[in-house]
């Protein structure tokens, strides 16, 4: 393996006598050994959004030969953050020399930005990741999204005019075209697909069938099976709870993760926690509606993946 990259370097070097200057020789002999030395994940959690992806990255990131990203959860690099040096995004991954056996990250919306696929070509090229998707029934994870939201305080209102407000929040449930944009790029036998309910219900099977898909064995820790995260509720203090995640958000943004990391540590999201939940919607014909909406779109989920998805119906 050694020997490969010393081959390379000096293929890519060899182009370096053209380069009159010589800072300019300098520093690209220095680039091009940077290419090659940088540490990427190896596997990337895709998403999707409120469908278990935070209890899925806990679950992850308990087995002891995988080591998750730092300082945060999602790094959001090839949506958020793809302005940035790719040096920027490797500094989450730096720990890889810990005796890891995978490194990765969970950035629940890549699944469903269309920008992302390319972005994660264009900085691996050949050298292709894995990648892993969770997916949830696409009307309870559009419910889910709003009782986010409205927990935020970034929406005050009924599920109903949440739908006439944001028509394209139903898009996010358009698995398949997603996963057609995905195969565009990257070969299907890259992809580890599961869905909310197979994890709870078949763990066993899931998470051996992924530790198989990484090449580790099943370490996962099973206690993890029962918690429950990021639980909607009523906050109290909505105004404060509201400015209070725009400000972690903006801290996070500009590099700052020990702050709200701290804040998280010493229990302050406990002060605006409620054992109040959102009302589920009891409104059948608007939920016929929307899994008539998704109806085609499972069907052809189903084709792509193999997997038999009747349970996410409204007869369930």
């Amino acid at each position: 393996m050694c020997l490969k990259y010393i081959r390379l370097l000096w293929s890519l070097t060899k182009n370096v006598n053209n380069i009159s200057s010589f800072k300019t020789k300098y520093l690209y002999k220095c680039f091009v050994f940077y290419i090659l030395i940088m540490v990427l994940p190896t596997f990337i959690g895709l998403g999707t959004v409120k469908s278990g992806s935070s209890w899925f990255y806990e679950v992850i990131k308990s087995h002891p030969d995988i080591c998750m990203a730092k300082r945060r959860k999602e790094v959001m690099y090839f949506n958020h953050n793809y302005d940035k040096a790719v040096s920027w995004y490797e500094d989450f991954f730096n720990h890889k020399k810990n005796g890891c056996v995978h490194i990765g990250e969970f950035s629940s919306n890549y699944f469903q930005n269309y920008n992302v696929p390319s972005r994660v070509k264009e900085v691996y090229g050949d050298k292709h990741p894995k990648f892993i998707v969770i997916l949830r029934d696409p009307v309870k994870r559009l419910y889910s999204n709003y009782k986010y939201m409205v927990q935020n305080g970034e929406f005050d209102g009924s599920f109903s005019k949440f739908l006439y407000d944001n028509p394209d929040s139903k898009q996010v449930g358009l698995y398949s075209l997603q996963l057609q944009q995905w195969l565009k790029y990257f070969e299907y036998d890259n992809f580890f697909i599961c869905t909310l309910k197979e994890c709870i219900f078949d763990y066993d099977r899931v998470f051996d069938e992924l530790a198989a898909f990484l090449g580790v064995s099943n370490k996962f820790d099973k206690s993890l099976i029962h918690k429950k995260t990021n639980k909607s509720f009523k906050p109290r203090f909505k105004k404060l709870y509201y400015y209070f995640n725009k400000l972690s958000r903006y801290l996070r943004k500009h590099d700052f993760d020990f702050i709200p990391n701290i804040a998280k540590q010493v229990g302050v999201l406990s002060l605006f926690a409620t054992n109040k939940s959102i009302d589920n919607v009891d409104d059948d014909k608007l939920l016929n509606r929307l899994y008539e909406y998704y109806k085609y779109d499972i069907s052809e989920l189903e084709r792509m993946t193999g997997k038999k998805l009747d349970y996410w119906s409204n007869k369930y």
